[in-house]
């Protein structure tokens, strides 16, 4: 093929359509965004976790676009309506409206939200990666401690091997999950197993509180929007 020719190319999932769709639209990111800095893309399932710094930026930043793409703020955030009442359930609606996967819906959540919110994934009971909302970060409200292998807190309803699914969510004690929280405050704890896979979701909605300022790691997990993307790679969008 000639140099202006591209095309992108993936393995089909037959039985997980918004898993394919979600890997276009990633492609279709590092197209738009990354695609005068390197000339091909061969973009691995845990593309975000392995590799080098400079691969890992991309691969977000990847992931960021087709976020946008697929599920805008505006629309996302309408649909999500009272926020106080929110849970797996109302995120799951979203996701088969938008076409996407509970995790990726469950991201943008979390992403979008007002409250604090923490998102945990689990692959055979290890604490793969946490996902938290800025006022979770801003509070310094946390599960995941680094550098360490971690599974469900025990009593809890993710430690429950017998209930696979809890979409409206449990109220518990929000030390359960993460030790820094005064006693007296409280969550709710969603779940979400996937079916016929070893990979589970937790969905941690905290009560409000006031900023405990120190833990700046929101600056990193910060993710531009599309319109900010094609600026920072010097593509100027034509409205």
């Amino acid at each position: 093929p000639g140099t202006d020719d591209w095309g992108i190319f993936y393995k089909p999932h037959p039985r997980c359509r918004e898993r394919q769709r979600f890997t276009i639209a990633h492609e279709m990111g590092h197209f738009v965004l990354h695609r005068e800095r390197v000339s091909e893309f061969r973009c691995e399932m845990r593309g975000v976790n392995n590799g080098q710094d400079a691969d890992k930026q991309i691969e977000k930043e990847a992931n960021a676009f087709a976020s946008n793409l697929l599920m805008p703020a505006d629309l996302f955030r309408d649909g999500l309506g009272d926020q106080r009442k929110v849970d797996l359930r109302v995120i799951g609606g979203l996701a088969q409206r938008f076409g996407v996967s509970m995790e990726a819906a469950c991201l943008r959540f979390v992403e979008l939200t007002n409250q604090r919110a923490i998102l945990l994934r689990w692959d055979s009971g290890i604490l793969e990666y946490e996902a938290r909302s800025k006022k979770a970060v801003l509070s310094r409200a946390r599960f995941k401690v680094p550098n360490t292998m971690q599974e469900p807190v025990p009593g809890s309803v993710s430690g429950d091997p017998l209930t696979q699914q809890c979409l409206e969510g449990v109220k518990q004690t929000a030390r359960m999950w993460c030790p820094e929280e005064r006693s007296y405050m409280s969550l709710r704890e969603c779940k979400h197993t996937h079916v016929e896979r070893e990979r589970m979701l937790t969905l941690l909605i905290l009560e409000s509180m006031e900023p405990r300022f120190g833990d700046r790691t929101h600056e990193d997990e910060h993710e531009q929007d599309t319109s900010e993307r094609f600026r920072a790679s010097g593509q100027f969008p034509v409205h």
